[in-house]
């Protein structure tokens, strides 16, 4: 990653920086830990352009395999990258208003970095705009119980297809009562449900 950082902050033409490039490749590149069939060679295909046009990316690459001039070019590369979300412990004022991403929320445009970070906007728009939480809403409506107390409801079969030996046998060792029939259902049809 070093030599990456030098590469990038000399910001030279497009020869020295290949030229750079290759140099940082034999210094790292150690062959009893590559693939088979993995020449140093190839290194330099991963990063070439694809094509000529400059609206492209390193992606036309993987779909176009096995249609280069180069039949040995098999070998792609799968870019992983990460981002740490600002904390309170990091929170960083001078890139959050540096962030061009904007973000749509109900109260219009806010930056991602604004709206995703340490203790922010998320949580605001959020509160502003829920309904109700779970909590709430069964303490004023109520829990449903399962198939509707019992009653017909089109389209819902009241017997049960799930089958799981180990499930019926766990639950028969827990049950309080013997003899009880157990099933892995929290809610039984004919059971009321308490809130």
């Amino acid at each position: 990653m070093k030599d990456v950082a030098v590469i990038t902050d000399t910001a030279r033409g497009h020869k020295l920086s290949y030229a750079q490039l290759a140099m940082a490749i034999m210094r790292n590149f150690d062959a009893r830990r590559a693939p088979i069939g993995f020449p140093i060679s190839q290194i330099i295909n991963l990063f070439r352009p694809s094509s000529a046009n400059s609206n492209s990316d390193r992606n036309d690459r993987m779909k176009t395999q096995g249609q280069t001039e180069d039949p040995a070019d098999i070998w792609r590369v799968l870019c992983i990258e990460g981002m740490w979300f600002q904390d309170l412990f990091n929170y960083d004022f001078r890139r959050t208003e540096m962030c061009v991403i904007p973000y749509g929320t109900q109260e219009g445009e806010i930056s991602f970095c604004a709206y995703n970070t340490g203790v922010g906007w998320r949580q605001i728009i959020e509160n502003m705009h829920k309904t109700a939480n779970l909590s709430e809403w069964y303490e004023e409506h109520g829990r449903h119980a399962v198939y509707a107390k019992g009653k017909d409801v089109p389209g819902i079969s009241k017997k049960h297809s799930l089958s799981l030996p180990i499930v019926n046998q766990i639950l028969a060792e827990d049950a309080d009562e013997a003899g009880k029939a157990v099933t892995p259902y929290l809610v039984e049809d004919n059971e009321e449900v308490a809130v």
